[in-house]
C-alpha cells in the first residue's frame, strides 16, 4: 500500500465502546444469563479447530478499516468483546461482517481473534507482525531464544516456534554463537518467540504475533495477513570487543476457519534475519524485517567489513532460519542466526494459494 495511512485510534464515547458501527454499553452490568463464564445461545459459537469460543453477545453490524485509515487495536483494552472459550487470554472482536480494506494492526499481550458471524473479507492487511514492538500475543512467556547464549562475541541464536532458528555465528576471537532451542508440538494459540541476543549487546529480534480469523460463512484474503517476526539488531562495534548480532525472531502464528477460505494475496508468519556482527570499530546492520511471503528477510550484511553476516529468517517451505557467519578474526562479532517459522493453521483442511508461508497444517 502507497504511503502511511493516517492512524485510527480507539476510543471510549458516553459509556460506550462504540467503533466503525459497533456500539456496546460498557457501563451497565451483564444480565445474569449473560454472564462471560456462561453465554446462553449455542448459536453464538464459533469455531472449529484450534480456537472455539461462545460469545455473550451476538455479532452485530460490520467491522469497518477504511482504506485511508491504520486502524490500531490493542489486545489489552476496551473492545475486547467478553466470550467463553479454551483460553480466557485472548482478545476476541466480532461482528456480523469484517471489511478491512486498509491496515487493521493488532498490538498487545493478548493474541487476536476476529469473528464474523457471516463473512470477511481483506484487501488490505491485518499485521501482527512485530518490529520494535511485539506483535498481539507475541512472545508469550516461556519463549527461549536459545538453549545455550552466545559469549564472548559470537552471534546469538534465531528464535524458534514452528521451525528451529539458526545458529549464532562464531566470534572472530573464538567468541561461541547462540545453539537455538529445537521445536515442540504446540498446542495451543500463541506468538512466536525472540532471538537470543549477541554477546556484548546484540539484542534478538521479536516473535511475530498471532491472529484467529474465523466466519460463519467465508475469507477472502485478496491483500495481506502478516504475523512475521523481526529481525535481530546489529553487533555493537568497539575498539577492545565487537558485538555479536542479534538473532531474528520466529514468526507467529496464523489461523482460517470458515466453510470457504479463497487466498489470493498474501498469509506469512516468517522469521526475521539476524543481525550481523559488529566490527572494529564499526556497529553491524541490523536483519531485516520480512516483507514478502515467500522471500527470505535478508541477514544485516553491509555495515562493518570484519563482523560476520547474519543468517536469513525462514520463509516459503523452508522452516529453519539461516545460520549466522563467523566473525573475522579479533575484530569481528558473529552474525546472528535467522529467525525459525512461525504456524499457519487452517480449518477445515485444505490446499491454499501460493503465498501462504509456512505451508499451511
Amino acid at each position: 500500500m502507497p504511503g502511511r495511512p493516517a492512524l485510527l485510534t480507539i476510543t471510549l464515547l458516553a459509556g460506550c465502546q462504540q467503533v466503525w458501527g459497533l456500539e456496546r454499553s460498557i457501563d451497565a452490568p451483564l444480565p445474569p444469563d449473560a454472564a462471560p463464564d456462561a453465554p446462553a445461545d449455542a448459536a453464538n459459537c464459533y469455531g472449529t479447530g484450534l480456537v472455539t469460543l461462545c460469545l455473550v453477545e451476538a455479532p452485530s453490524g460490520n467491522f469497518d478499516a477504511p482504506s485511508t485509515t491504520e486502524v490500531m487495536v490493542d489486545t489489552d483494552g476496551p473492545i475486547c468483546q467478553p466470550y467463553s472459550g479454551d483460553d480466557p487470554g485472548w482478545c476476541v472482536v466480532a461482528a456480523e461482517t469484517m471489511t478491512i480494506r486498509g491496515a487493521l494492526r493488532g498490538r498487545g499481550s493478548k493474541p487476536l481473534v476476529l469473528v464474523a458471524s457471516n463473512s470477511i473479507s481483506v484487501t488490505g492487511a491485518i499485521d501482527v507482525s512485530s518490529d520494535s514492538l511485539s506483535g498481539a500475543g507475541g512472545d508469550p512467556l516461556g519463549c527461549p531464544g536459545g538453549i545455550f547464549g552466545a559469549v564472548m562475541n559470537g552471534g546469538g541464536a534465531g528464535g524458534t516456534f514452528g521451525g528451529a532458528g539458526g545458529h549464532g555465528g562464531i566470534g572472530g576471537i573464538s567468541g561461541n554463537g547462540g545453539v537455538p532451542a529445537q521445536p515442540t508440538a504446540v498446542a495451543g494459540f500463541r506468538g512466536g518467540c525472540h532471538g537470543g541476543n549477541g554477546a556484548n549487546v546484540g539484542p534478538g529480534g521479536l516473535g511475530g504475533g498471532a491472529v484467529f480469523v474465523i466466519a460463519g460463512s467465508s475469507i477472502t484474503v485478496t491483500g495481506v495477513i502478516d504475523a512475521s517476526g523481526s529481525g535481530g539488531r546489529g553487533g555493537r562495534g568497539s575498539n577492545t570487543l565487537p558485538g555479536g548480532g542479534g538473532g531474528g525472531g520466529s514468526g507467529g502464528m496464523i489461523g482460517l476457519d470458515a466453510p470457504s477460505i479463497t487466498v489470493i494475496g498474501s498469509v506469512f508468519a516468517n522469521g526475521g534475519g539476524g543481525g550481523e556482527g559488529g566490527g572494529t570499530p564499526s556497529d553491524g546492520d541490523p536483519g531485516a524485517k520480512p516483507a514478502m511471503a515467500l522471500t527470505p528477510a535478508p541477514g544485516g550484511t553491509i555495515g562493518t567489513i570484519p563482523g560476520g553476516d547474519g543468517g536469513d529468517g525462514a520463509a516459503g517451505t523452508g522452516l529453519t532460519g539461516m545460520n549466522g557467519r563467523a566473525g573475522m578474526m579479533s575484530v569481528g562479532g558473529g552474525g546472528g542466526g535467522g529467525g525459525g517459522a512461525g504456524i499457519v493453521h487452517v480449518f477445515p483442511p485444505r490446499t491454499l494459494g501460493p503465498n501462504v508461508s509456512p505451508p499451511p497444517s
